[in-house]
């Protein structure tokens, strides 16, 4: 299996090294970086696109890395926010034929009430093709792709000052992310669980994800969600330190990106260690 990170919102440093035979090594250099996520996945048997970042950057990040998104079979979109999906548009514009698939509940109208309301879902210009599944729950594809839904929050999901919305007949009410979905890929033995921004709780999701497959995944690629704009409290330090120490109960390795925040990566590398790892835009994982 090889993963590569098209988009995400940072590259590594010039200066900046990590020799952990563990971490991502850089494989192509990116055009540009941006607020968003996507995941180049190749497996035995299939060609996978999951997430599209949040806009056309993907195809400049793609070519820069040689990558012909032509040869994807299957785009999964882990959730409806613009900068997982926003992307969609423009792959779509030059590629068709990919078997797309994201939870119905995707398509509704999402915001962020930080500072002031803010929509933040899929592009209203978005159109999808008829090779689009909209799904109701979990799916599994074949032998090496699995999707699941509907996270049970046996652990609470950390907000940290992000107030997410979903809009009703009523108006705006808190978002309950049944529109989050994660994706398993086993592959030669190893399994690796993909989340976008683990909003339902990174915790919750593992917790779903050794229950479904009856063993822990070998690695684990999402971003958190525990980045904060404004200054960390004691209480959310402990919070963070909390969740990595329940993670190191997990046989799994971690990549976090995208929406963990810089600080909060630390907090959590001083307890995790070497089963923690930065992933960025150029970068590349292969097991």
């Amino acid at each position: 299996m090889k993963i590569i990170a098209l988009v995400e919102n940072s590259r590594r440093s010039s200066d900046e090294k990590d020799c952990s035979p563990l971490a991502p090594r850089p494989c192509f250099t990116p055009s540009g970086t941006e607020h968003g996520l996507s995941f180049w996945i190749v497996t035995s048997g299939h060609r996978i696109l999951f997430d599209t970042g949040a806009s056309d950057l993907l195809l400049k990040n793609a070519a820069a890395a040689g990558i012909d998104l032509s040869l994807a079979d299957t785009v999964i979109l882990s959730h409806g926010h613009y900068d997982h999906g926003g992307g969609l548009p423009a792959f779509l514009s030059c590629i068709s034929g990919a078997r797309i698939l994201l939870q119905r509940s995707a398509l509704d109208s999402y915001y962020s009430l930080h500072e002031k309301p803010r929509y933040i879902g899929l592009p209203p210009e978005l159109r999808l093709p008829e090779n689009t599944e909209l799904l109701s729950g979990d799916l599994t594809i074949d032998s090496e792709l699995r999707i699941f839904s509907g996270i049970p929050k046996k652990f609470p999901a950390p907000e940290f000052g992000h107030p997410l919305r979903i809009k009703t007949a009523s108006g705006l009410v808190p978002d309950d992310f049944r529109h989050e979905q994660c994706l398993i890929v086993s592959c030669q033995g190893k399994i690796a669980l993909f989340s976008g921004c683990a909003h339902s709780g990174i915790l919750n999701i593992m917790q779903r994800c050794r229950e479904i497959m009856n063993r822990d995944p070998d690695l684990v690629l999402s971003g958190f969600h525990l980045k904060k704009n404004a200054a960390l409290t004691k209480d959310d330090t402990a919070e963070i330190r909390g969740i990595a120490k329940k993670l190191m109960e997990f046989d799994s390795v971690f990549y976090t990106c995208h929406c963990t925040g810089k600080r909060e990566y630390e907090i959590m590398k001083e307890t995790m260690k070497d089963r923690l790892h930065l992933i960025r835009a150029g970068e590349e994982l292969t097991t």
